[in-house]
C-alpha cells in the first residue's frame, strides 16, 4: 500500500511542478504570478517529501501530528532523519517557502493589525523550478519514472544525488538563522525613521538595496534603497537579505546629506555578488 500511495503522490506532486511551469513561462516579468507560483512549488515541495515518507514506511499518523502536517521544515527533516539525500540548494528554497505554506499565506491572504509588519517570504520562481526538480528525483524510488510523469521531460536535468547533502543538525542550524535574520529585518521595517538633526551637523546616511533576476534572466534593482538608522543596522540587513534570493546587496554610506537624500560621496560598507553601479 505503501508503494502504491508514493507513486499516486508523486504523480500529483509533478502536476503541480508541471502548472508552474507553464504559468511561470506565460509570465512577462519577474514579479508577475510570484505568490500563485510559490503556492505551487510548495505543494509540489509537500507531496514530493510526503512521498518518500511513504515509500520507506512513515504511517499516516506521523504525518497528520499537526506539527509535521503541512511544515515543509518539519517534513524535511523527517525525510533526511529516515535517509534522503537532499541537497543544500533544495533545502534553501523549502526555508524559503516555509512558514507562507505551513499559515497557507499563499492562500489566505494575512491581515496586519495596525502598526503590524508582515513578511511573507518566497523563494525566487527560477531557483524554485530547478530545486523541485531536483527533490522530486531525490523522493523517487527511480528517478526515470519521473520522466515518465511529467509533461516536460526534455526540460529536466539528469538525475544524480548530492555528494555531501545536507544533514538534520545543518537543517536546523540554517533555519534558525534565517529565523533570526528575518526578525532582525522585521524590526528595521517597524522602527521609527531618524530624526532630522542634519542642519548643523554633517549627517552619516546609510543605505541598502538588493538586485534580483527579472524573467528575461536581466539583472534589476528589487525596490528604492531602504536607509537605515546606523551602519550596524545598515550591515545587518544586508547580511540578512544575502541569505534569501538576492542575486547581489549592497550597503553604503553618505555623509553630509539631508534625510532621504542619496547625493554626495558615498562609501561601501558591503558588496555581495552583482551590484551594477556601485563597483
Amino acid at each position: 500500500m505503501a508503494i502504491n500511495a508514493h507513486r499516486a503522490i508523486l504523480t500529483v506532486a509533478v502536476r503541480y511542478l508541471d502548472a508552474a511551469r507553464v504559468l511561470h513561462k506565460s509570465s512577462t516579468t519577474a514579479d508577475d504570478f510570484w505568490q500563485p507560483l510559490n503556492h505551487l512549488f510548495a505543494m509540489a515541495a509537500e507531496l514530493a517529501l510526503k512521498s518518500f515518507l511513504e515509500r520507506v514506511g512513515t504511517s499516516e499518523k506521523e504525518l497528520k501530528e499537526p506539527r509535521v502536517r503541512h511544515s515543509l521544515k518539519e517534513l524535511l527533516l523527517m525525510a533526511v532523519s529516515k535517509g534522503l539525500r537532499a541537497s543544500h540548494e533544495v533545502a534553501d528554497v523549502i526555508l524559503e517557502m516555509d512558514a507562507a505554506h505551513a499559515t497557507h499565506a499563499f492562500r489566505y491572504v494575512p491581515r496586519p493589525s495596525e502598526g503590524q509588519t508582515i513578511m511573507l517570504y518566497t523563494a525566487r520562481p527560477a531557483n524554485a523550478y530547478a530545486a523541485i526538480q531536483r527533490l522530486l528525483d531525490q523522493c523517487a524510488a527511480d528517478p526515470a519514472s519521473i520522466r515518465e510523469l511529467t509533461m516536460f521531460p526534455g526540460e529536466w536535468p539528469p538525475a544524480h544525488l548530492p555528494e555531501r547533502p545536507i544533514t538534520g543538525d545543518q537543517l536546523r542550524e540554517w533555519s534558525a538563522e534565517k529565523e533570526r535574520l528575518r526578525q532582525t529585518e522585521i524590526s528595521f521595517q517597524s522602527s521609527e525613521p531618524p530624526e532630522p538633526d542634519w542642519f548643523f551637523t554633517l549627517r552619516e546616511a546609510f543605505f541598502v538595496t538588493g538586485f534580483v533576476r527579472d524573467q528575461d534572466d536581466k539583472l534589476v534593482q528589487s525596490a528604492d534603497p531602504r536607509e537605515m538608522e546606523s551602519e550596524e543596522q545598515a550591515l545587518d540587513l544586508a547580511r540578512a537579505m544575502v541569505r534569501s534570493d538576492y542575486a547581489g546587496v549592497v550597503a553604503w554610506k553618505h555623509i553630509g546629506v539631508p534625510p532621504g537624500s542619496m547625493n554626495g560621496p558615498r562609501e561601501i560598507l558591503y558588496r555581495f555578488g552583482e551590484v551594477p553601479g556601485y563597483e
